[in-house]
């Protein structure tokens, strides 16, 4: 089973957010060292239906639930949350079922 972490950043403050995204993204690559996999880190974004969605996603494979989990209770996830907080709304799932 697989277990996709989907982190979705909405820029509030589009300068700030310009300035921090490779610090933002830097962070995001910790996942590696909780066993995760990059899926989707940042491409680009086509909304087909409803809303607009977010203008970074970043979507990580884990193989197990307690992987996705350290990693967000990490120090490095908090920096992640804490740093994109200053300048984006953040929405992260986890989501079993691959």
């Amino acid at each position: 089973m697989s277990i996709i972490a989907s982190v979705s950043l909405t820029a509030t403050d589009a300068g700030a957010f310009t300035q921090n995204l490779d610090r933002i993204m830097a962070l995001a690559d910790t996942a590696v060292d909780h066993g995760g996999r990059h899926l989707a880190k940042g491409g680009s974004i086509e909304t087909v239906t409803g809303e607009a969605l977010p203008d970074r996603v970043v979507v990580v494979a884990f193989d197990h639930v307690g992987q996705a989990r350290a990693w967000m209770r990490s120090e490095e996830f908090g920096g992640l949350t804490e740093l994109a907080g200053t300048c984006s709304q953040v929405q992260t799932m986890i989501v079993e079922g691959l």
